[in-house]
């Protein structure tokens, strides 16, 4: 069969193999199909069983949101955390955290001079000096995550860091204002398109406030 003067050959569909003919070559990589089946036998045999970061408190590969009442203590919780996973110490004193992460810390409300004295006094509790963790990182630009071209270049700059765990502070910022997008879901496919820069997912705070 011969093409018609003027037009494009047609790109396969994603995922789908078909004949290709004679000067009709799709020239490119195959996108990953968006939607995959598992059958119900693949699904009773799987190991679906979830790795805990922090026992009880944490899940390797998930988001999650801390939320609470305005001046609820959510930021210095969130910086407790931090600080525990990068310096592999009790989370609130009480939660085992069994290995040390590579933490990213971002703030979009609280500026330095609030988030230092935070962790100053957070470090001291855990028996740890602050410029010691070279594996914890603070940021103060938050990013909007319904932003494609903001959400790559940020990325980008967490698989530099080879981040394993990331805290967005607080969660309605970083949602832009008037976003209907499902923020988490895109977040993930961006982590996941970038060598699963999100080992341990996106821990955001919920509210204003510390």
């Amino acid at each position: 069969m011969r093409r018609r003067e003027g037009r494009s050959p047609r790109r396969p569909a994603a995922g789908r193999a078909r004949r290709i003919e004679a000067g009709d070559a799709y020239e490119g990589e195959f996108p990953e199909p968006k939607f995959k089946f598992v059958s119900s036998s693949a699904l009773a045999g799987g190991d679906y069983r979830s790795t805990w970061l922090v026992p009880r408190v944490l899940v390797k590969s998930q988001p999650g949101v801390i939320a609470g009442p305005s001046k609820g203590m959510k930021t210095s919780l969130l910086i407790d955390l931090a600080v525990s996973l990068a310096a592999g110490r009790l989370f609130l004193g009480s939660f085992d955290v069994p290995t040390r992460f590579k933490v990213v810390v971002v703030f979009g409300e609280s500026g330095p001079p609030a988030i230092q004295e935070t962790a100053r006094r957070v470090c001291k509790a855990r028996g740890v000096d602050l410029s010691d963790l070279d594996g914890l990182q603070w940021c103060f630009e938050l990013p909007t995550l319904a932003n494609a071209g903001v959400m790559a270049e940020f990325a980008d700059g967490l698989a530099g860091l080879g981040a394993d765990v990331v805290v967005l502070d607080p969660l309605y910022l970083s949602l832009g204002a008037g976003s209907t997008t499902p923020t988490c879901s895109r977040w993930g496919g961006f982590a996941g398109g970038r060598g699963g820069v999100l080992k341990a997912g996106v821990i955001s705070a919920g509210g204003s406030g510390a």
